[in-house]
């Protein structure tokens, strides 16, 4: 067999691998301890009897060889090559010969696990073999690939860093069977070698404040042709600040007496030098830096003896710094994931500005790195790769250990497409446009009197996950008979598939659902038994790490039935309120708003209170936490972008004094008058009829009065306008008439008022009540990002991209800012999901079906060219619709300055 031979093939290099690096027995020595012999034997019998505190794992040139750099009894430093092999596995058909896989060579083994998606197991074999060889012999394999007897060879996407962080954790021992054979060469170990040693004891780095430092910071401006350099070695109490510039302009303060005011308002003094001796270097060129560094660190090396880690704060990656400057490699690196505004050394006074952040950095290290050893401990990594989003590749990590545990394949992947064996492009139709992945669940649009309150919403998804069966409960089936609980195995019998059946790939996903909700049960143990900030964290920003593409173990088919699972259980939630007698206005996942029916504010929080205290003595929703956020009076709604209400404060009490009366607070939201025309300030005169309204209306005694009123303010501002511009082809009164119609309407119960009003404004500006123009039309071409969640608070909210409120400038580039604590999002973060989504609309063009022109139903089979109605059939989404599509995203990608998804937009209206 074809395959056979290549894997043959492959345990031949293995076997001369394994030869040529065969361990030389040690010899007896009789030597006493006193000479060098005995010396190196001790220093050899205490590497392998002590825990390691592994401080960094760093990849080297060479594919499969890792240096490791480990601390043992927190004072012996060790440079350690670590040797981490390719494992992978092959799903034949048909086995393999006993003879092969029973010889003392053979580098595979038939072993038992379970396949991402529950695919079907035939005959699993795990391969483990050096990573050289699986990078030569890869094209081979991926031609065996295509044959009929390999359904599948899995964890081939896997990085092998990955895969040694989730084995070895921070701290590792030497196994039992290898320190009893015992090694001459100390200096290089074996993946399998080792084993995991949990940190329970909290003691990982535990005499961090004894170990020597070096802090090395870097910053530049955008066009990298001003660049700010810290070295700082407290050992030697010398510091040395780097500047470079195209010319050599000596604008430095005095360093020695800023450090001492700065560190004189520092709080953690004992933990920093009280002083240092500064230098001061100015380059014209970045190879003089580098240079200089390199100096300083050689020279370091040589007078100061002892295990030192060095602490980078650079914008670079640590290949790059290392490329650039190789002596770094001489220490331990930790990354410092804490960066500077772009603006910082644009002012005038950029010097000193940025000594005075190199000084502050410096003196806030201890207080990081105690933090960031804090988060090692609980995530089990070690310190010198730290990710800059510790709490998505943590629960990459937790999940990675919870599926080793109980049998499973991972299916890291460094795209949006899981490794699924090989058989990833037939995972397509989960990769087109998520058509149901809004959040809003309900809209009911209206003009509602007395109080309404916004409920804020937290741990839905997690309650969803640990609630599923009730979920099948309340719906009216169990978990015995629910169709997605039943084992796949029996539904593919069923169905008569050969093999796995392609019906639902989300259901296929129940036992990695399972496990999942151990990782889940075990994070709320924590909480609850240790009081774990870190596990608390986990929780909350568990949805964000089940959508997230940049997560390691993202897999869209599990976050399609991650919420399809939290939509039902919400669902669940309305019904509850519903049957509590609450008016719902508008619930999305993040929060409920509704009407109290009350006119006092006070009223209206003691019955939501009752509402949410009977609501979470049910044992269903006994996880979710509702809390109380604002409320409105008079609310005019009309989606979550428009909407205008009086916003009333909790501390405010009810009063009948007229001068409380005067000061209303309005509060407003109305996209719509964005799209109106610049001439004659619509958008302007429009929020103010709507603020007329909304403060007539909590004012005067009538409704019919303040609408009066309202009437005569509309007729005044349109004829205004009218006037001013009655031949423009913008036809600005006429835009306006129809947007404060198209607003009012909702208003159900003053519908034939805003009707008659409607008529006689546009009687004013002459055209018919019944035309086409008299009716409003959507001419917005905004796009709404769905659940875009902040890492600082983890608040959760749909984004529009074109008509957000909350918008700002970051270093002269427009940013969007979080609705709750005014943090900016990442615009990088939105450029890459934004070109996830891009390609999500090209897959959903490309695949998308063809419908009849005439009875509208779908084309059923591939030959017929018109329809059995004789009808032609033309695509669901036309090209043109798929272009204003893309004139859309490219907009956006030109205002926030998205270079990458502008070019890929181009490239695509190029081609489509």
């Amino acid at each position: 067999m074809k395959h056979c031979f290549i894997l043959n093939r492959i345990q031949y290099v293995e076997q001369d691998q394994k030869n040529t690096n065969q361990k030389i027995p040690a010899t007896s020595s009789k030597r006493s301890r006193a000479t060098i012999g005995g010396f190196l034997k001790k220093t050899q019998s205490t590497l392998l009897e002590s825990t390691w505190d592994i401080i960094q794992i760093a990849e080297t040139d060479f594919p499969g060889n890792f240096i490791m750099w480990i601390l043992i009894n927190g004072e012996e430093l060790h440079k350690i090559r670590l040797t981490v092999p390719r494992i992978f596995y092959i799903n034949q058909r048909t086995p393999i010969d006993r003879e092969l896989e029973d010889a003392e060579n053979a580098v595979f083994k038939k072993v038992h696990r379970i396949l991402p998606r529950s695919r079907p197991v035939h005959n699993l074999y795990q391969y483990k073999i050096p990573e050289q060889v699986f990078q030569d012999r890869k094209l081979e394999m991926l031609i065996d690939l295509t044959t009929p007897d390999i359904e599948g060879i899995y964890e081939t996407q896997t990085s092998l860093l990955f895969r040694a962080m989730v084995d070895l954790g921070c701290k590792c021992v030497v196994q039992r069977v290898e320190r009893k054979r015992g090694a001459t060469n100390t200096e290089s170990f074996s993946l399998e070698h080792l084993e995991f040693r949990r940190d329970s004891d909290q003691s990982y780095l535990q005499n961090y404040a004894q170990l020597k430092k070096i802090f090395l910071y870097q910053h530049s401006i955008a066009t990298g042709k001003r660049e700010m350099w810290g070295v700082f070695m407290p050992n030697m109490k010398k510091a040395s600040v780097l500047v470079l510039d195209t010319v050599r302009t000596d604008q430095m303060p005095n360093l020695k007496s800023m450090y001492m005011a700065e560190l004189k308002n520092h709080s953690g003094r004992s933990e920093v030098p009280g002083d240092l001796d500064f230098e001061i270097i100015f380059e014209t060129e970045l190879k003089g830096i580098h240079r200089n560094v390199q100096r300083m660190l050689s020279t370091y090396k040589h007078e100061i003896k002892g295990p030192t880690i060095l602490f980078l704060q650079v914008s670079h990656t640590p290949s790059q710094m290392i490329t650039a400057m190789p002596q770094l490699a001489e220490f331990p690196q930790v990354q410092i994931h804490i960066a500077d505004e772009m603006s910082l050394l644009s002012a005038i006074n950029w010097q000193q500005n940025g000594c005075r952040s190199i000084i502050r950095h410096f003196l806030n290290l201890p207080t990081v790195v105690e933090s960031m050893l804090r988060q090692c401990r609980y995530y089990h990594i070690a310190v010198g790769n730290m990710p800059t989003d510790p709490i998505i590749f943590g629960a990459d990590l937790f999940c990675a250990r919870y599926l080793q545990k109980n049998k499973f394949l991972l299916w890291c992947s460094k795209s949006n497409r899981p490794d699924l064996g090989g058989r990833e492009s037939d995972d397509s139709r989960l990769l087109t446009e998520f058509d149901d992945g809004n959040s809003r669940v309900q809209n009911r649009s209206d003009l509602y009197s007395g109080i309404s309150v916004v409920l804020t919403i937290e741990n839905l998804a997690v309650s969803a996950l640990l609630q599923s069966s009730k979920i099948q409960e309340a719906e009216g089936s169990f978990n015995a008979v629910a169709f997605d609980m039943i084992p796949q195995g029996f539904v593919d019998e069923m169905l008569g598939a050969r093999g796995k059946a392609s019906y639902d790939e989300s259901s296929h996903c129940n036992s990695t659902l399972r496990i999942l909700r151990l990782m889940v049960n075990g994070w709320l143990r924590d909480v609850s038994l240790n009081r774990s900030i870190f596990s608390d964290t986990q929780i909350v920003h568990f949805y964000r790490w089940i959508k997230s593409s940049n997560a390691l173990l993202y897999d869209p088919a599990i976050r399609r039935t991650m919420f399809n699972l939290v939509r039902r259980y919400f669902l669940q939630l309305l019904a509850e309120f519903q049957r509590l007698g609450a008016t719902i206005i508008f619930a999305d996942f993040n929060r409920i708003i509704i009407n109290a029916g009350k006119e006092v504010l006070v009223e209206a929080i003691n019955y939501t209170d009752y509402i949410v205290q009977n609501i979470r003595s049910r044992e269903m929703f006994h996880g979710v936490h509702l809390s109380f956020h604002q409320a409105w009076r008079n609310l005019l709604w009309l989606d979550n972008f428009n909407f205008g209400g009086i916003r009333v404060n909790p501390e405010d009490q009810v009063s009948q004094n007229p001068d409380e009366e005067k000061s209303l607070e309005i509060e407003m939201t109305f996209n719509i008058a964005d799209q109106l025309p610049k001439e004659g300030n619509c958008g302007e005169y429009l929020e103010k009829l709507i603020s007329g309204l909304l403060t007539d209306l909590a004012t005067e005694e009538s409704q019919q009065k303040a609408f009066e009123q309202h009437s005569h303010r509309a007729f005044t501002i349109v004829e205004h306008i009218h006037k001013k511009f009655p031949f423009h082809e913008a036809k600005p009164a006429l835009r306006l008439i129809t947007s404060l119609h198209k607003i009012l309407s909702v208003a159900d119960h003053l519908l034939p008022d805003v009707d008659s009003l409607h008529r006689n404004l546009l009687k004013l500006v002459g055209v018919g009540e019944f035309s086409d123009a008299a009716s409003w039309k959507d001419t917005s071409n905004d796009f709404t990002l769905m659940e875009v969640i902040c890492k600082a608070c983890n608040h959760c909210r749909d984004l529009n991209l074109h008509n957000d409120p909350h918008k700002a400038l970051k270093d002269g580039i427009p940013v969007w800012l979080c609705s709750q604590c005014y943090g900016c999002y990442n615009n990088d973060e939105i450029e890459s999901m934004l070109l996830e989504i891009v390609q999500r609309k090209l897959m959903s063009y490309t695949l998308q079906d063809v419908k009849c022109v005439n009875c509208k139903q779908i084309k059923r089979d591939n030959m017929t060219t018109v329809c059995e109605c004789t009808g032609s059939f033309t695509n669901l989404m036309t090209r043109s619709d798929f272009q204003q599509n893309l004139e859309s995203f490219l907009n956006v990608a030109q205002i926030y300055r998205m270079s990458l998804l502008e070019d890929y937009i181009k490239w695509m209206q190029s081609v489509y």
